[in-house]
């Protein structure tokens, strides 16, 4: 069931991280409200990399490859796959620090889709570390 719940907050991160894609490419705002900093941030020097190539794609990205291992692990039960989730989202995890500690000590500013995403990471970072349910045992008939 976790590795369902993986891919629903990657479906979640993509949805959002192909928002601030599209907004990029026609060149237009995310909806934002006035007290939050979207624009600050998506038109920063630090919100695109490797040729003008923005963030968001590569959260498209990489939130599509945890679609893919999320259903595969919910179809079988795969030590490679869940070692790849793992390093993705560990990954992941740190660049979504990264971008945290550009919004709050470089930029100054708040994007709440930034936000949302490293949320969503940080909750697939638990579901794919912390340790599953323990099987519950049957209990042991000690005189019949």
């Amino acid at each position: 069931m976790r590795f369902l719940a993986l891919a629903v907050l990657a479906g979640v991160g993509f949805l959002d991280s192909l928002y601030l894609t599209v907004s990029h490419y026609r060149n237009v705002s995310p909806v934002c409200g006035p007290l939050v900093g979207c624009e600050t941030v998506l038109s920063s020097p630090y919100a695109t990399i490797i040729g003008g190539t923005p963030n968001a794609l590569w959260g498209v990205l990489y939130y599509l490859v945890l679609i893919a291992l999320g259903v595969g692990l919910y179809r079988a039960r795969d030590g490679a796959l869940l070692l790849a989730a793992k390093t993705i989202a560990a990954l992941g995890a740190l660049a979504h620090l990264y971008f945290i500690y550009l919004q709050a000590f470089v930029i100054r500013a708040w994007c709440p889709y930034c936000i949302l995403s490293a949320s969503l990471t940080a909750a697939i970072i638990i579901l794919l570390f912390l340790p599953g349910r323990k099987k519950t045992l049957k209990p042991i008939e000690v005189l019949k």
